[in-house]
């Protein structure tokens, strides 16, 4: 049995009335899929099929949260997940995939949806994953202000303010003031 038997749909059971199927997508789904960039979440997957004369359509539905990495702190954050997508699913000769269409085999007979769902996930991530204001972890957040590039050239800024102000002039300084 594969290990992503559960998230199959045989095309040749649906009829032309709406079928809905539910998948529920949790850490251990994450983790069977391999090398998956997230561990864990709680999506819900809902696809409603439905025969058509020459094709089928699946209508997908997610809805949940993926835990991922803030990229300010790195400590673990929600990322809430919702999306919509239509496939015309075609029988053919071979499997073949295209943007919203996917032809499957016809004596394979059905659609394995694991790979699908996970991919529908990722591309809803946004590139840019960070916690809202005032929620990333306080310790992390004070080394990053502490070693932040923009804090250096400030602490820099503000040594030479304090040594113009004290007369403490490097030379090689006070030379190029004399330019002016």
């Amino acid at each position: 049995m594969s290990k992503f038997a559960s998230y199959k749909i045989d095309l040749k059971d649906l009829t032309e009335k709406n079928q809905e199927f539910d998948f529920e997508l949790d850490s251990e789904f994450f983790k069977t899929i391999d090398n998956s960039e997230i561990e864990r979440g709680k999506v819900k997957a809902i696809v409603v099929g439905q025969k058509r004369s020459q094709n089928f359509i699946l209508k997908i539905s997610l809805e949940g949260y993926v835990i991922v990495p803030c990229d300010r702190c790195l400590y673990d954050m929600q990322q809430m997940i919702s999306y919509n997508e239509k496939l015309s699913v075609k029988f053919g000769e071979r499997f073949e995939e295209d943007i919203n269409s996917v032809i499957v085999p016809q004596e394979i007979g059905y659609m394995d949806l694991a790979w699908f769902f996970y991919e529908m996930i990722v591309v809803n991530i946004p590139i840019k994953h960070v916690h809202p204001d005032g929620e990333c972890n306080a310790a992390m957040q004070q080394n990053l202000e502490k070693y932040a590039v923009r804090s250096l050239v400030e602490q820099n800024y503000n040594s030479i303010n304090q040594e113009t102000k004290s007369g403490n002039i490097d030379p090689r300084w006070a030379k190029l003031k004399e330019i002016k």
